[in-house]
């Protein structure tokens, strides 16, 4: 490698890679152009996103603006879960803690474009790292490069606005592959350090399974590139071996603590449905998935869910049949017949991955990669994948263009004829299959794009061949990605536009209600509401993305099979299965529900405050105040006068006259106060005794008896300082390591600008000296 590294001219690199971020600035940003235009983005977000992943980036603002980076979360679940510790957010990714420490926020539609900047900048990398690849390690031109950047880019594109985590993960691992090949070449320790900064990103990007999955497969090509070419560098194999691994392992050791943390705190939570069944198989695609990971004209098996994980692409699938046909005249050299060798070998492993119990090999890979094999959806695995394929195409198309003058243009110009012809003629003559199986108008338009790309590459003249590929390719995956967007109209509004988050007027009456019947600190209700999505309510993650205006907490939360404690589950507030004693003693104030809805009619009249109004919030939601339960269930005493209750603790005694001072919470590590009384005082903690808080009374650990679930605990009289914090070693390590490694590589950086400005003016002085 080395020695073919030493042939490159500088200037023509540096040429390259200005042609390479040229690229990669501009095409994501006409890709993305709905969603930077737009001054409020987080309108048009649906699905995961919605619900999930743009109220998490706001969350992780407002935590991070505490300095937290530990702890539970008190606005969800009632604080049963441990936001950090959940292996499907990002609550570590890089780009958002920079986003968070660099910039304020003031609005929701503020923290949107800064949101969906990053999801641009991420396709910005995947195209500059794509094309550094083909023109430094795969022997690619600059076209060429471009053509494969688009192909992968565009692909994995449309996942980003619904599925962020797993786009992260695809994004950065071309960023990923270059690191495993620079890392061979480097020597000094201060590059190898800052190359531990792909991995610890793709480590923390939010989903284990995928982000573990793109770092081995990323070493073990980088390995396999490093066999195949060993003879050629000069070095030895073993040698460039333990310097693939040495990032590798450096960052590995900066998130074992967490990844470890994670892990234990698994155990705690209901998980999902174990075995091979419910991994591989029972989610597995089917048959009529393998057309429509080529074409968008052909719809998935699961036409409402995230199939297909990638769309291929007619041209590029295409593209790829054609080179076969003419592999005898191809004249491919060693090199590129290996890259595409091993690249096709690697996706064709995880395209029959995805096929469940049809082809077997699931079977293998649930049980002989642990954790790997334990990941719902093995087509999500496609994403990563894609690279090769795509990588295989670029190849096959540099070589295709070579030998234009012997390609069977006309034949194939035929076939594509007749195929849009019967295309069409099939849905004209009304003997067309349902619209849900097949789009006749995009497939018609699918084929007559590649037909263009053929009378390009009859030209004889690489340019046009070039150009019609590229700009096809680009347009294809615009449509692609833009599909959802260009499905809404003043009709059909986007699905998310009218929940609460989204409809400020609504939303003013809501916290006006909660503020005008309840003086608490912490307003907590229960959304008793039948729907995980409420496109039109109140969504499960609300808390987060208006806490800088109102502290609320839901009972509830999006996903909770991950994310809350099993000893939880059996309590909470969920459809048509409400506990309301046990409610109101945590001290549940309102509920949200659905009048429509007969489930609970009976019991809400018995427990909501008739002498309060309800709140009509609209599209069929109510909002109603539960009654006070002090006396009204035999194990809450009653309320007197002086009782402390502010949603979060209570404190009482026989009295009223406990006195509360030097109350103090973060909402995510701590809460500690003092209290004072002539009397012993009863203290119950109202949200969930979350398994990883201390209790302290007096600086002095105490584990008292769970009384029904709940934190119950009885002080002596006099003055007592209670201190309940989060306690998690191990992820208490890691909230030290990570700011730690990451002054040390500004450190780094700010060292070497040092350094290079220093020389820079040597430079400079020593030219005047010979102009005088």
């Amino acid at each position: 490698m080395a020695t073919a590294l030493s042939r490159f001219n500088f200037s023509a690199i540096d040429k390259d890679v200005r042609q390479s971020l040229a690229w990669a600035i501009i095409l994501p940003a006409l890709l993305f152009m709905p969603y930077l235009a737009s001054k409020n983005p987080q309108f048009l977000f649906f699905g995961d996103t919605a619900n999930l992943y743009f109220p998490q980036f706001v969350e992780g603002y407002y935590m991070a603006l505490n300095g937290a980076l530990s702890g539970i979360d008190f606005l969800t679940n009632n604080g049963a879960s441990a936001y950090f510790l959940r292996p499907n957010i990002p609550a570590f990714y890089p780009p958002y803690q920079i986003a968070y420490h660099l910039f304020q926020f003031e609005t929701i539609g503020g923290l949107a474009r800064a949101f969906v900047f990053i999801l641009y900048l991420h396709s910005v990398l995947t195209v500059y790292f794509c094309m550094r690849l083909g023109r430094k390690y795969f022997q690619l031109d600059n076209p060429t490069s471009l053509l494969f950047a688009i192909f992968y880019f565009g692909a994995i594109a449309r996942l980003s606005y619904f599925l962020p985590i797993f786009y992260f993960v695809a994004a950065l691992f071309p960023l990923l592959l270059y690191s495993a090949f620079r890392s061979v070449e480097e020597k000094t320790w201060w590059r190898i350090s800052l190359l531990t900064f792909p991995y610890v990103m793709i480590f923390l990007a939010g989903y284990l399974p995928l982000a573990i999955n793109a770092v081995m497969l990323s070493l073990l090509f980088a390995a396999s590139y490093l066999w195949s070419n060993r003879t050629e560098t000069g070095k030895p194999f073993s040698q460039q071996l333990i310097r693939l691994f040495v990032p590798f392992g450096l960052a590995s050791l900066v998130v074992f603590p967490i990844y470890l943390a994670m892990l234990l705190y698994n155990k705690l939570v209901p998980g999902l449905p174990g075995g091979v069944w419910q991994a591989a198989h029972e989610h597995a695609y089917q048959s009529r998935d393998i057309f429509a990971l080529i074409s968008p004209a052909f719809m998935s098996s699961r036409p409402d869910s995230e199939w297909p994980h990638v769309i291929l692409g007619l041209i590029s699938v295409l593209l790829l049949v054609l080179a076969f046909t003419q592999r005898n005249k191809l004249g491919l050299t060693t090199f590129a017949s290996k890259i595409i060798g091993i690249s096709l070998l690697i996706f064709s492993f995880y395209l029959l991955l995805a096929f469940g119990q049809a082809t077997g090999l699931p079977d293998i890979f649930y049980f002989a990669a642990p954790g790997l094999g334990k990941m719902h959806y093995y087509g999500r695995y496609l994403l990563v994948a894609s690279f090769f394929f795509f990588l295989a195409v670029a190849i096959s198309f540099k070589h295709l263009v070579q030998i234009q003058a012997d390609l069977p243009i006309g034949r194939w110009l035929t076939a594509i004829c007749v195929a849009m012809i019967a295309v069409q003629g099939y849905i004209q003559f009304g003997i067309a299959q349902p619209v849900f199986q097949l789009s006749p108008q995009i497939l018609v338009i699918d084929l007559l794009m590649f037909g263009m790309v053929l009378v390009s590459l009859s030209t004889k003249q690489s340019f046009y061949a070039y150009t019609a590929v590229i700009s096809l390719s680009f347009f294809i995956q615009a449509a692609n990605f833009n599909f959802p967007v260009n499905s809404f109209s003043s009709s059909i509004p986007p699905p998310y536009i009218n929940t609460l988050s989204n409809s400020f007027d609504r939303q003013e009456l809501l916290h006006k209600y909660f503020k005008q019947y309840s003086d608490k600190r912490l307003i907590k209700y229960a959304d008793l509401s039948s729907s995980v999505e409420k496109l039109n309510g109140v969504g499960t993650n609300y808390p987060w993305m208006v806490q800088d205006s109102i502290k609320l907490s839901n009972y509830m939360g999006y996903e909770l099979n991950t994310s809350v404690d099993r000893d939880y589950i059996g309590r909470f507030p969920y459809y048509g299965r409400v506990n309301f004693p046990w409610l109101l003693r945590t001290g549940a104030e309102f509920i949200i529900y659905e009048p429509a809805s007969n489930t609970y009619s009976v019991e809400i009249r018995d427990w909501v405050d008739h002498a309060v109004p309800e709140l009509d919030i609209g599209y069929g939601y109510k909002v109603a105040k539960l009654r006070d339960a002090s006396g009204l269930l035999d194990y809450i005493p009653a309320r007197n006068r002086g009782d402390f209750d502010n949603g979060i603790v209570r404190v009482s005694n026989a009295n009223g006259s406990a006195v509360v001072t030097e109350f103090e919470t973060d909402f995510v590590t701590h809460l500690n106060f003092q209290v004072s009384s002539p009397l012993p005082v009863s203290v119950r903690y109202e949200l969930f005794p979350n398994k990883m808080m201390a209790l302290y009374v007096d600086e002095s650990r105490i584990t008292p008896t769970l009384n029904d679930g709940l934190l119950e605990f009885t002080l002596p009289a006099g003055q007592h300082r209670v201190e309940y914090s989060y306690r998690n070693r191990l992820h208490q390590l890691f909230a030290i390591i990570y700011p730690v490694y990451f002054i040390f590589l500004f450190c780094i950086l700010g060292w070497r600008s040092w350094l290079s400005l220093r020389s820079f003016h040597k430079f400079a002085k020593s030219n005047e000296r010979l102009k005088i």
